[in-house]
C-alpha cells in the first residue's frame, strides 16, 4: 500500500487551481481498479488537476530493494525445502496476516465513509486513491498466500527433487521469500492506513468545532486538503 507511497507515487499538480464557481459543477467519473493500477488517473479538485500515478508504483518503489535484499538473505541462509517451510511456518503465519489485514481493511472502509474523510479524499486525488490502495494491499497478501499454497503442495520440490541446491530452485526460493517480506509490509500498511484515517477524521472534526461557522467555512478546504498531505507518503 503506498501512495507516495497500502501504501508509491507522488501526485503531481498539472494546472492551476480550479475556480471556486466550477468546483462543485464537475462530473465525478469512477475508474476501475485495474485502470487505476495500470494507468493511474487524473483528478480535478480545489487544488487543481492532480495526476495520480499508476497503482503498481505503490509496490514497485525504492523500498522494493529492501524486500529483494531480504529475499536474497533468507534464500541464501535457509536450507529448508519450500514445502516444509510453507507447512510449518509460512502458511499459518500468512493466515494471521490475512485475518489482521481484512479486519483493519474493514475498519478503514468504514472510516472512509465518514464526511471528513470523504471530503479529504475528494480533494486529495479521489476516493479511489484510498480505497484501491487498500485493495492493492489485499491483492499482494492473497497472491503471496496462493504462491505459498503451491509450495505447500510440493509443486517446486517435486520439480527439483534431486537437487535442492539447484540454481533454479534457489531463484524460486528468493522470489518466495521476497513475497513474505512484501506481505509483512502490506499487512502493516493496512493497519497504519486505517489509523491515519481515524486520526484525520478526529483532526478535521476538531478543527471545525474550534472555529466559528464563518471561519469553518473559509478554512474547510485548506484543512481537509492539507490534513493528510503526509499520509500518502506514510503508506509506503
Amino acid at each position: 500500500m503506498n501512495p507516495e507511497s497500502p501504501v508509491g507515487g507522488n501526485m503531481s499538480r498539472t494546472s492551476s487551481a480550479v475556480p471556486a464557481n466550477q468546483r462543485h459543477s464537475q462530473r465525478y467519473e469512477m475508474v476501475s481498479f485495474w485502470t487505476w493500477f495500470l494507468y493511474g488517473r487524473s483528478s480535478t479538485s480545489g487544488l487543481g488537476v492532480l495526476r495520480i500515478p499508476p497503482g503498481y508504483q505503490r509496490v514497485v518503489d525504492r523500498w522494493l530493494l529492501l524486500h529483494v535484499a531480504n529475499g536474497l538473505i533468507v534464500a541464501g541462509f535457509v536450507d529448508v525445502p519450500l514445502a516444509d517451510a510453507a507447512k510449518t511456518v509460512l502458511l499459518p503465519l500468512a493466515g494471521v496476516f490475512v485475518g489482521v489485514s481484512f479486519a483493519w481493511g474493514a475498519n478503514a472502509n468504514s472510516l472512509l465513509q465518514s464526511p471528513e474523510n470523504e471530503e479529504m479524499a475528494r480533494r486529495r486525488g479521489g476516493i479511489e486513491e484510498y480505497a484501491y490502495t487498500f485493495q492493492l494491499a489485499m491483492l499482494v497478501i492473497l497472491s503471496s498466500l496462493v504462491l505459498w499454497g503451491l509450495a505447500g503442495l510440493e509443486v517446486f520440490d517435486r520439480t527439483w527433487s534431486t537437487d535442492v541446491d539447484a540454481a533454479a530452485y534457489r531463484a524460486v526460493e528468493f522470489v518466495f521469500y521476497t513475497t513474505v517480506s512484501l506481505t509483512l509490509r502490506e499487512s502493516w500498511h493496512v493497519a497504519l492506513g486505517a489509523q491515519m484515517l481515524l486520526l484525520t477524521r478526529v483532526y478535521i472534526r476538531g478543527n471545525k468545532e474550534s472555529l466559528s461557522p464563518r471561519e469553518g467555512e473559509i478554512a474547510d478546504e485548506a484543512k481537509s486538503s492539507d490534513a493528510m498531505a503526509g499520509e500518502q507518503s506514510k503508506l509506503s
